[in-house]
């Protein structure tokens, strides 16, 4: 809750760097950001969570307002389905696991580690099965490679933060004594740090998450700084939300070294009531969607209208997938012509999706000197 509400305080301190400015302009922007928290001295992962959620909130309005998805802003798509893995702690949550198509299981823990993967892996000969020590800054580097070298011989897709992210001099040792890959960076925040983790060889497998690490933006810099290295990225998933992990596909669907994507299906009570279309699962995969920008929302949200302007006003395009049986599962959802502050200029039902879903589009133009917060019911 405190985290949270320093969040929100921040986000609204950041308000005068974005007014006034052409929302279109993501770099310039998020730039502008990281100059105004130089003041407070800090650039980890609270400052980073800031900008992340204004950054993916800039592509995903990017994308909906020229209607594509935001992997084509990105570039393009490499692959159509983003594989995941799940937790599992045990053999029978491995079991659950593979029975829904997960390729990949990871526990976490370090007390019986070892114990339990040895377990999931006799049952599984077959899976990517991974083991999360979560580097605690009590352990030590000698008992962290003492358990990394009994776990090395269960054929691990990789160990993730043997030693707390303070100690890198631990963690390249580890790598270099331990035959199993190596993976950490969902403590981390800023590009610099996950430079130096990479170019320094500490890791084989980069984690940042996408809630944390500058948002669609920064997650697009440290692929690519990975991917220079021959380092694979599979982000951290953590509790965000659905829209960080939205973000984390449309950012996978675009490049080379995609590993894995983690998954919490239930880490959040809420998270089917802030979307309107959830991610296709399937397989142990999220199929890769043509959805305008970074992910649908509910009906129900705020445009911060003050806050993002082009030179006299912005053009708000509202987009929703319905079913054709549209008006009779939502008999209440229309778009407003009299919300304030905005004029209805276009109202119009196509079929643009390429699943052959109506795609409704309704376009608000604010009026000129707006300020304020509209609500679209």
């Amino acid at each position: 809750v405190y985290k949270r509400q320093a969040q929100e305080t921040a986000i609204k301190d950041l308000v005068h760097v974005l007014v006034g400015q052409d929302a279109s302009q993501i770099v310039a922007l998020t730039e502008r950001l990281k100059l105004a928290m130089m003041p407070h001295g800090m650039m980890g992962t609270f400052a980073s969570g800031i900008i992340a959620a204004i950054d993916t909130a800039l592509w995903d309005l990017q994308g909906k307002l020229l209607d594509v998805p935001v992997w084509q802003l990105l570039g393009g798509k490499m692959r159509d389905r983003i594989p995941l893995y799940c937790h599992a702690g045990n053999v029978v949550a491995a079991k659950q696991a593979v029975s829904m198509g997960y390729g990949g299981v990871k526990l976490s823990g370090y007390g019986t580690a070892v114990e339990r993967a040895s377990l999931i892996r006799e049952a599984f000969p077959d899976i990517d099965l991974m083991v999360d020590l979560h580097g605690p800054p009590w352990l030590t580097t000698a008992d962290s490679l003492a358990v990394c070298q009994e776990l090395e011989k269960l054929d691990l897709t990789f160990i993730e933060e043997p030693v707390a992210p303070e100690n890198p001099e631990g963690l390249l040792r580890i790598r270099e004594l331990v035959k199993a890959p190596i993976a950490s960076g969902e403590r981390i925040g800023d590009i610099s740090e996950f430079a130096r983790l990479v170019t320094g060889g500490h890791i084989d497998v980069i984690q940042p998450d996408t809630g944390r690490a500058g948002g669609i933006s920064g997650m697009k810099k440290i692929a690519a700084i990975a991917e220079s290295q021959f380092v694979k990225v599979a982000p951290h998933s953590g509790s965000l939300g659905p829209v960080a992990e939205y973000a984390a596909v449309h950012l996978l669907a675009s490049i080379p070294n995609c590993l894995y994507l983690e998954r919490f299906a239930d880490d959040w009570d809420g998270r089917e009531t802030v979307l309107s279309d959830s991610l296709a699962f399937s397989d142990g995969t999220f199929e890769v969607r043509r959805k305008f920008g970074a992910g649908p929302v509910r009906f129900v949200f705020e445009l911060s209208a003050g806050t993002i302007t082009t030179a006299d006003a912005l053009l708000c395009r509202l987009t929703l997938d319905v079913a054709d049986d549209y008006e009779a599962e939502f008999p209440d959802l229309v778009f407003p012509d009299d919300v304030p502050g905005a004029i209805l200029t276009d109202f119009e039902t196509s079929e643009k999706a390429e699943d052959g879903r109506l795609v409704r589009v309704c376009e608000y133009e604010l009026e000129p000197e707006y300020e304020g917060t509209l609500s679209f019911p």
